[in-house]
């Protein structure tokens, strides 16, 4: 099947195009501004000056997770929160999803061994009647001794896409001070101070032979051919550590200094997008628009905000002065290319016609319609469709007669 989808301002790697026609055949983008023989009986949607834009690439969103307790101790069956996070997904145009699923035995709620395998199983059940691709990035907490076979099963198995190493011990990353942790344990979790202790002595006790488990998985994501992420890297040490482990992005760097060495070291960074429309880090860590402006950022990412990708692109411009298209590329063809994926990212003949149209209400973006494969995944109203292109052209004809 041929689709045109037409009048609609094109944003491309490098540019954005105005009033612009893409034409898509089944799955694929067969072309962008095609000749008029070429959308010959090509079903035509008229876009009617919308944005359209590729789908989002979030490598980076553990939302399911809330949607699994979005408060402490209220449980939700796996499948409901599932399925459930998919319909976002669509609705926020991210195509390809990195369902984000933290293994870190007894200590953030529902991120358990049973519950993540629960997560993950639910998940691969969906994926069948799925809207968007959703692949698995598992984050490891290394810390913890009780997941690490489930965790190298799961791999082993090919069914990990990204795999990130985490560290949620206090006195380093996201929590420089027990303080923090304590805070914030206390705060979304409602554990004791008696209970935060307890775990913080299990944690430090864990970490003398966390290296020995890191390089077990790394032999084996290299194996695989699994990507690897580190997680919060707070100085140059920290990332330099983590670049001997194999890793290749560093995600959320906590100081511009860690930034700045993983660029220099050829490794790709990631922020999120809630940093930057909020305009600073809940933990008080390095603020996304000035990792932004320093340019040491290639990707971002929606963390517990799936919404707010869409939302970034639009606001960085405004922030930065960045043209659209590349602040665009912050959250398509960037993150895609740093997962090893070459298949999606751009609206570019020969790829993924995983698409969104966007417009706006005031100066927020809002999605009108997504795309995954060529096949409509969402749309908050039907869109204007002219018939064939050969009708569409003799409609044209006879008004002008």
């Amino acid at each position: 099947m041929r689709q045109a989808l037409t009048n609609a301002r094109v944003v491309l790697p490098e540019r954005v195009l105005e009033k612009a026609t893409v034409l898509v055949e089944d799955e694929c983008i067969l072309a962008v501004e095609p000749e008029r023989l070429g959308t010959a009986s090509a079903s035509v949607v008229d876009l009617e000056g919308r944005w359209l834009l590729p789908g989002i690439v979030d490598l980076h969103s553990d939302y399911v997770e809330t949607l699994s307790e979005p408060r402490p101790g209220a449980l939700f069956p796996r499948r409901f929160a599932a399925v459930q996070w998919d319909r976002i997904c669509a609705m926020c145009g991210i195509t390809t999803a990195y369902d984000s699923l933290l293994f870190a035995t007894g200590e953030f709620g529902v991120r358990s061994v049973s519950g993540m395998k629960d997560l993950v199983e639910a998940l691969e059940t969906l994926k069948p009647l799925a809207l968007v691709d959703h692949r698995l990035h598992l984050r490891y907490e290394v810390t913890d001794r009780a997941s690490f076979e489930i965790v190298r099963e799961l791999m082993a198995q090919d069914r990990v896409d990204l795999l990130s190493f985490n560290d949620h011990t206090p006195g380093q990353g996201q929590y420089p001070t027990f303080e923090s942790y304590l805070n914030y344990c206390a705060g979304k979790y409602r554990m004791t101070e008696e209970q935060v202790r307890r775990k913080v002595l299990e944690k430090q006790e864990a970490r003398a032979d966390a290296p020995e488990r890191m390089r077990a998985l790394r032999e084996l994501a290299n194996a695989c051919g699994i990507p690897i992420a580190s997680h919060d890297d707070d100085s140059p040490r920290q990332v330099a550590g983590h670049a001997a482990q194999g890793v290749t992005i560093v995600e959320f760097p906590v100081t511009l200094e860690a930034a700045r060495e993983a660029r220099a070291r050829g490794l790709k960074t990631m922020v999120g997008a809630p940093n930057l429309i909020r305009g600073g880090s809940t933990s008080g860590a390095l603020r996304a628009i000035d990792a932004l402006q320093a340019g040491v950022v290639d990707a971002l990412c929606s963390d517990y905000l799936p919404s707010g990708m869409l939302a970034s692109v639009f606001l960085l411009p405004r922030l930065s002065g960045c043209p659209l298209h590349e602040a665009a590329n912050l959250v398509t063809l960037n993150p895609a290319r740093m997962a090893g994926m070459t298949d999606r990212g751009a609206i570019r003949p020969g790829l993924r016609a995983d698409l969104m149209a966007v417009e706006m209400c005031g100066e927020e973006p809002v999605v009108a319609a997504t795309w995954v494969r060529g096949r409509q995944a969402f749309a908050t109203r039907e869109l204007t469709r002219l018939g064939t292109a050969d009708e569409w052209a003799l409609i044209g004809t006879e008004e002008g007669a």
